[in-house]
């Protein structure tokens, strides 16, 4: 019996190796950022990770979504600047995950398939989503960018209320 699977391009790369599995979208990756205060919340799209540094150390809750994940550069220093272990960017690219949760001292994981609808046709498709939820920031990873355009721009807006963004066995909230 003949098999259909092509070898992985992480055959005989040690653990951790970061590597993107799965088809590869033709989209750039884009980096978006919504930082939420009490009083506010300001969108804006980034072009390096390194303007992310100011949000990690920052008392605001920041959500950071990457979409595209072509450039896997994105996500080792993503890794680097927030203190993700290795193999768990070997996951967010590794885009044939099945959903999990993981639990780590200072951080949580989930993996989830997102369901997308396929244009105005009958039909729905599938992809995986990433997320990380640090103590004060949120990262969703994704392959395929939204096709919402509420961050083309940098904007800023009053809001009355925020959620809560999650509860665990460290707080991660936003409250009002």
């Amino acid at each position: 019996m003949e098999s259909h699977h092509r070898p992985s391009h992480k055959t005989g790369l040690p653990p951790g190796s970061l590597v993107h599995i799965g088809s590869v979208p033709e989209h750039e990756t884009r980096i978006s950022v919504i930082d939420y205060t009490t009083e506010a919340v300001a969108e804006t799209v980034i072009a390096s990770v390194n303007e992310l540094l100011p949000y990690r150390d920052s008392d605001t809750v920041t959500w950071v979504m990457v979409e595209g994940l072509a450039d896997i550069s994105v996500i080792e220093d993503i890794g680097d600047m927030f203190g993700i272990h290795h193999l768990v960017l070997e996951d967010i690219l590794n885009t044939h995950q099945r959903p999990k949760f993981e639990e780590f001292e200072d951080y949580l994981f989930i993996v989830l398939k997102a369901l997308l609808s396929e244009g105005n046709e009958f039909a729905v498709s599938h992809e995986q989503v990433s997320i990380l939820v640090l103590e004060k920031v949120v990262f969703t990873c994704a392959m395929y960018p939204t096709t919402s355009s509420a961050l083309s721009s940098p904007s800023s807006y009053t809001v009355t209320s925020l959620p809560v963004c999650w509860t665990s066995t460290f707080p991660v909230s936003a409250t009002a």
